[in-house]
């Protein structure tokens, strides 16, 4: 079997570590903690990547990628920032995996578009 990325993996990959390393400062989940805050600021540019509608399809919204991508995502933006990576896990994984799976199909339109641009948060 072969483990390696995919080309447009890899790519995904340094995108996102560039995102980190871009809007992520090292002590960002420090002081987060610190506020006792929600980092909202960083959500618009969050939903830029496209991380919100990761693992859904484009006929709702999303971008169509696998398991590897999501395993991706959640390893870098983890990685970088908990604060980050749970910006995406909560609502993509966690809310919206549960529509696209057990929804209805007026669910699945509804709801999962919405996730995707940032419109609901878990």
């Amino acid at each position: 079997m072969d483990f390696a990325f995919t080309p447009e993996q890899q790519a995904f990959r340094e995108m996102l570590k560039d995102f980190i390393k871009r809007e992520c400062p090292p002590d960002l989940d420090r002081k987060l903690d610190d506020e006792a805050r929600y980092p909202f600021e960083l959500v618009p540019k969050v939903v830029e990547t496209g991380l919100l509608g990761l693992v859904f399809p484009e006929e709702y919204g999303g971008t169509g990628g696998g398991v590897m991508e999501f395993v991706i995502a959640a390893e870098e933006t983890a990685y970088g920032s908990a604060a980050v990576g749970a910006i995406f896990i909560l609502p993509a994984f966690f809310a919206g995996e549960m529509i696209y799976f057990n929804g209805s199909e007026e669910q699945k339109r509804e709801w999962l578009p919405r996730i995707a641009k940032g419109e609901i948060r878990g």
